[in-house]
């Protein structure tokens, strides 16, 4: 009889040993989740599933958790949107908050042009792409963004464009007739705002031949000139070197040409050395 509860005993916690090594196997079933914050604002992530989880990730900061894997309800507020979303968790995580005015998005390229053209983009992130006569869907972050490619006969084309977060937004590459259309270049004037950005340390004279005929002084920096749309062709003389290229000033306004000379001379006060 005594043989027979000392079996039960040892039965009861060979059971009670087992249960607990398979809740700590169960419990050590864990990975990483990070989230890395590159807005402007603190961000509170909510992980809700067998177990609730908050992870608080400052601005600019990123914080990596341990937690248990499992299917997640994962909301946070973010850029004055609430996200709700489910995850199943089963390995390590990463997400990324970029800032509100640059999210990833996709934008149409059509290209009139033939053969393989290299198009520049400088926005929150920069790419080199190789564009085909067609249309192309590119992989970019939304807000202003320039452009620039070499076409024609070696003429640069520039320009900025305002890529929105939806995905709707289109490039036109437009071929080499399509700026040589006199009808399209001389319709009904529509004068409307154009940048000029001379990153050199002196000013320049820049002529601009299209719509209507100028000549501009534009001085270092952002310079802003009430301009008849339309399609010109530009060219300065700089660092005994002279550039031309084609621009586009649209009828919305959006639009920018940029002035980078090969260097740039640093103006320095040496006057107080005379005395």
């Amino acid at each position: 009889m005594k043989i027979a509860k000392i079996g039960m005993i040892a039965m009861l916690l060979t059971l009670v040993l087992m249960f607990g090594v398979s809740q700590v196997a169960m419990a050590a079933a864990q990975s990483e989740f990070t989230v890395t914050n590159k807005s402007e604002d603190e961000i509170t992530i909510v992980l809700r599933g067998d177990k609730t989880y908050r992870i608080t990730v400052a601005a600019g900061d990123k914080v990596t958790d341990k937690i248990d894997e499992d299917k997640y309800d994962v909301t946070y507020f973010y850029c004055g949107t609430d996200y709700d979303w489910e995850l199943n968790f089963d390995d390590d995580y990463k997400l990324v908050l970029y800032p509100c005015q640059a999210q990833p998005t996709k934008m149409q390229v059509k290209s009139h042009l033939p053969g393989k053209i290299v198009l520049k983009l400088n926005g929150y992130e920069d790419y080199e792409l190789n564009i085909s006569l067609g249309k192309t869907k590119v992989n970019l972050f939304s807000g202003l963004t320039t452009y620039e490619y070499e076409a024609c006969d070696g003429q640069v084309f520039s320009g900025e464009i305002d890529v929105a977060k939806n995905g709707t937004t289109q490039l036109v590459m437009h071929s080499c007739e399509w700026f040589q259309d006199v009808a399209r270049n001389y319709s009904q004037p529509n004068p409307v705002k154009f940048r000029i950005v001379n990153q050199s340390s002196f000013p320049i004279y820049i002529t601009l031949i299209g719509s209507e005929n100028y000549l501009l002084t534009v001085n270092p920096g952002i310079n802003v000139y009430t301009l008849i749309s339309g399609s010109y062709k530009y060219s300065y003389f700089v660092n005994q070197q002279l550039t031309s290229g084609n621009t586009l000033v649209t009828k919305n306004g959006i639009g920018v040409l940029v002035v980078t000379p090969s260097y740039v001379f640093d103006y320095v006060d040496d006057t107080g050395d005379l005395e």
